[in-house]
């Protein structure tokens, strides 16, 4: 036997409370609920119907019936052995009592074959809030969900339950989980109803494994790479054998889907009736996949869950002065609230009040009186690590004050991200408030930074930051005279670095044409050198990515800890060309003199293992990149498009590829 006993996303940002009530509805509804034998079945329908044509062999039976009274006799004497009992049962010669005990018999059967069911059982809770094809009630469609048949049904259900249910509510938000759980619970049973055999019309379907077998697709689409731990337990001749082992969600519960479709499609094609209903299973399931797949594709997580339960966890933790503010604004008395938080940043800045400050004054037209506060909300959002929500803050307070500067080492955080989503206006503007003279000075490395990220798209900002940089006198000679060539051609070209002094908001377009091609770029070394541990991919998490080192020793990398993702291939590394991925752990540390992170080669691992469904090695590399960065929100080099092969980047030697995309000296 195999079963689940925990994951790796075991760490939710609040209680999972649905999951834990529809656990304690499961539960209640259990000890309220008489569960014996007699209550749910009475005495067994099948015996009752044997027992009486055993007495009444001479009434004619079907098969079922005759084949339970021969069921404790040899295979081959069972034909003998019916044959002999009408002869041994006393035959009434009065046709009325020969047609009652007909009519009996077939009661019993009916009852014995469920189609229908005892007066007893009409009147049991299964009957009137289970689920009856033959005789549906709307609201059975959702009390069944909460009633189970025994204790092995029930914490079987609930186990389940407990492990898919918390992670996906934590993503979802409540709202929306509890929706999804009943969808897939109504969906799972409108499924088994319509391919239940005529032996199952009149037996109650409970139990809510068909709304976690929608959990269970929900969790395979949103958390697939996820390692699920399970626990196993056989016997081996006399020895007892028993253990835990971990498998990807991916591996594992299309394992479970296809079994259970098996199971289901076996049973319907026996024609004889089963105490599970797997075609509840399979329909849950595929509807949990179906519906995980909408919210990804519609970007309903992104658009409105995060939102909403960022708000939820603001309103819930609010200090009074907050909560009283919002109290506010909802009575339409917005500018006593502007005033209220304005009083309350300044007495203690925080990031619980910025946002609400920030939208408070943009409600009042004075977005002024909130550019603080929004500052601080994006420096706490970057230290985070939610590169995104920082981005869009910025974005969002640019758009109405972009006089207002934000720090260069966070400006230069977003500029990748930008360059990527094809916004060049933002680009621009980030670059003029990195090198703006009333901002925070540029490091030398800030400095070199900005070079390589703005001289495909502004040539001021490069000459700004190239004369910062110059200054500089821990400058390296061979940088300082890549950097004097530098300057030259970007003033002979007539880049201007004056208005960047005191202008940001009057951005002119780039020249089309730039005093530099690929061919003629200047490398300016931004690390002295490189340092690598060289590792195979194992396995993906929500929060990182496994990696073997060495036979003997494994580690996680985690997702927030790489700062940038390069792809390459590098032709002279072997008989074949070799898909080199990089994944850096300090791009981001602009005085770093040295280079770290982990290089993963495709002639040391088969990315096909980690990938499912890739139809060759390339594919599957391509998956792995996208994965990775996705996850990791990293930066893609040399670009995003060579990440996604159109086309890759290629270079002779491992060496060509460290100077010109990593920028490595030597």
């Amino acid at each position: 036997m195999i079963i689940p006993i925990g994951h790796q996303e075991r760490s939710v940002r609040r209680l999972p409370w649905v999951t834990l009530s529809l656990i304690a509805v499961c539960f209640v509804s259990f000890l309220l609920t008489d569960t014996s034998p007699e209550a749910m079945e009475g005495p067994d329908p099948l015996t009752e119907a044997a027992d009486y044509w055993r007495a009444h062999a001479y009434l004619d039976a079907e098969d079922a019936i005759r084949q339970e009274v021969a069921y404790d006799v040899m295979p081959n004497q069972r034909s003998n052995y019916l044959g002999t009992l009408p002869n041994l049962a006393f035959q009434p010669e009065e046709d009325e009592i020969l047609a009652a005990e007909q009519a009996e018999l077939d009661r019993l059967t009916d009852l014995a074959m469920g189609r229908t069911v005892s007066e007893e059982m009409q009147q049991s809770t299964f009957s009137r809030y289970g689920l009856v094809p033959a005789t549906l009630r709307p609201h059975a469609f959702f009390t069944h969900m909460f009633l189970h048949a025994g204790w092995l049904h029930l914490i079987g259900n609930m186990l389940f339950l407990f492990l898919a249910g918390p992670p996906l509510e934590d993503r979802w938000g409540r709202s929306a989980f509890l929706g999804f759980y009943l969808i897939s619970g109504l969906c799972a049973a409108a499924i088994q109803v319509g391919l239940a055999l005529p032996a199952e019309q009149h037996i109650p379907m409970v139990g809510a494994s068909g709304a976690i077998a929608g959990l269970l697709g929900g969790f395979l689409v949103r958390l697939w790479s996820t390692q699920i731990r399970f626990a196993y337990f056989f016997m081996f001749g006399l020895r007892f054998i028993m253990g835990t082992f971990e498998a990807p969600a991916w591996a594992m519960l299309p394992l479970w889907f296809a079994s259970e479709l098996f199971s289901a499609w076996a049973w319907s094609s026996s024609g004889i009736s089963s105490s599970v209903a797997y075609w509840a299973h399979v329909g849950g399931f595929a509807t949990g996949v179906a519906c995980a797949f909408g919210i990804r594709a519609l970007r309903i997580e992104e658009r409105w869950i995060d939102p909403a339960v960022d708000a939820q966890m603001t309103k819930f933790t609010a200090n009074p002065v907050l909560q009283e503010a919002m109290d506010l604004r909802e009575q339409g008395d917005v500018g006593q609230a502007l005033d209220l938080l304005s009083a309350e940043y300044a007495r203690e800045p925080n990031d619980e009040i910025a946002l609400p400050l920030w939208d408070a004054a943009l409600a009042c037209q004075q977005p002024e009186r909130g550019a603080d506060a929004m500052a601080l909300a994006i420096r706490t959002a970057a230290g985070r690590g939610e590169l995104e929500s920082a981005l869009r803050h910025w974005s969002e307070l640019s758009d109405h004050l972009p006089t207002v500067l934000v720090e260069p080492a966070l400006l230069l955080r977003f500029i990748p991200v930008l360059l990527e989503e094809a916004q060049p206006d933002r680009v621009t503007l980030a670059l003029r408030q990195a090198v703006h003279a009333e901002n925070t000075p540029l490091t030398v490395g800030q400095a070199l930074r900005v070079i390589e990220l703005a001289r495909p798209v502004d040539p001021d900002s490069t000459l700004r930051a190239a004369r910062v940089a110059l200054a500089s006198a821990d400058l390296h000679e061979t940088k300082r005279g890549n950097l004097l060539q530098l300057v030259a051609e970007l003033e002979a070209a007539g880049a201007d670095a004056t208005p960047l002094e005191t202008e940001v908001e009057n951005l002119e377009p780039p020249p089309e044409e730039l005093p530099w091609g690929e061919d003629g770029a200047i490398s300016l070394g931004r690390f002295a050198h490189a340092k690598f541990t060289p590792a195979r991919p194992t396995g993906f998490s929500e929060n990182g990515l496994q990696l073997a080192i060495s036979p003997d020793k494994t580690a996680r990398v985690e997702w927030s800890r790489i700062e940038a993702i390069a792809a390459v291939v590098v032709t002279g590394l072997g008989p074949r060309p070799v898909f080199v991925i990089d994944l850096l752990a300090n791009w981001n540390d602009l005085e770093a003199e040295e280079l770290r992170g982990v290089r993963l080669r495709s002639d040391e691992f088969d990315a096909r293992a980690l990938v499912p469904g890739a139809e060759n090695a390339s594919q599957a590399l391509l998956a792995l990149v996208a994965g990775m960065r996705k996850r990791s929100g990293a930066t893609p080099l040399p670009s995003r498009a060579a990440t996604e092969g159109k086309p890759f980047a290629q270079f002779p030697t491992l060496g060509a590829y460290e100077e010109e995309v990593l920028d490595v000296v030597g």
